[in-house]
């Protein structure tokens, strides 16, 4: 009987431990910054706009030796100085590890004079909003396409 009765008490304690409740706040989506960054030294204009699904490049202001070389890719964090940035590689290897929110460059074998941007949802993992194509010699916006 003290068995039972024992049974009954655990099982009454695990039902109701299991029936509280656990909420986790996040404001969704994102919210963005009120002002845009100050554009580098020398440079004209905005270097990104923001969008509520990601922070897109208008201008590219990379420096020549840190764009990778052609026919490889390089993860871009906008914001981040150059100097802080991860080492170009292997496209194929890059592509399946860009986080919520960056960037991937790529440098096509075929059109060395410009640079592809692969822009990444901010909120939704492998997920490319927009590519923009930019000219490798003076940064400036060619053209954009569709994922």
């Amino acid at each position: 009987m003290r068995y039972l009765a024992l049974v009954f008490i655990l099982c009454f304690m695990l039902a109701a431990n299991g029936c509280e409740s656990v909420s986790v706040r996040a404001d969704f989506p994102p919210r963005l910054p009120d002002d845009f960054p100050a554009p580098p030294e020398g440079s004209e204009g905005v270097t990104v706009t923001y969008s509520g699904s990601g922070v897109y490049p208008v201008a590219l202001h990379i420096p020549p030796g840190h764009l990778p070389p052609p026919g490889h890719c390089r993860i871009w964090y906008p914001g981040r100085p150059p100097g802080h940035q991860p080492r170009a590689g292997d496209c194929q290897s890059l592509i399946h590890r860009v986080p919520l929110g960056a960037w991937l460059i790529s440098r096509p074998t075929k059109e060395k004079d410009y640079v592809r941007v692969s822009v990444y949802d901010q909120s939704r993992p492998s997920i490319v909003v927009v590519i923009r194509v930019f000219d490798v010699a003076t940064g400036r916006f060619v053209y954009e396409e569709k994922p």
